[in-house]
């Protein structure tokens, strides 16, 4: 016999679990108004307060959710994952990293060629 243990859902469960249960146009109206919030913690000056945190937080479970909801998730994460590896690229070129620092945070192997590539098309 088969033993069925329960396993605590995850927050990406949690999110996934949210973004099906809405619809995507309602989710969408609900990103522009979590957009909106943040924009205005953003007017309130520097340095931020717990506001800003909350509406962040609030921001980025929205993208997820949307994200969730376009079968995007793979897409985003590569995206974010060039970007990430662009500004890194961009922070050893105006001499703010070290080599050790460069050397342990750049893309590797493919995904060196590929960023070099890809930020020489932007550009």
């Amino acid at each position: 016999m088969m033993k069925i243990t329960y396993t605590e859902p995850t927050d990406e469960d949690r999110i996934r679990l949210i973004s099906e249960k809405y619809t995507k146009e309602h989710q969408w109206r609900k990103l522009i108004e979590e957009v909106n919030e943040l924009i205005e913690e953003l007017g309130r000056g520097y340095p931020p307060d717990e506001g800003f945190l909350t509406e962040a937080v609030d921001v980025a479970i929205m993208v997820k959710q949307v994200v969730n909801q376009h079968g995007k998730n793979d897409e985003f994460n590569a995206e974010m994952r060039y970007k990430l590896f662009r500004q890194v690229e961009r922070m050893n070129q105006e001499g703010l990293l070290s080599v050790n620092e460069y050397a342990n945070y750049r893309a590797q192997g493919d995904e060196w060629e590929e960023l070099i590539e890809r930020m020489s098309r932007e550009n």
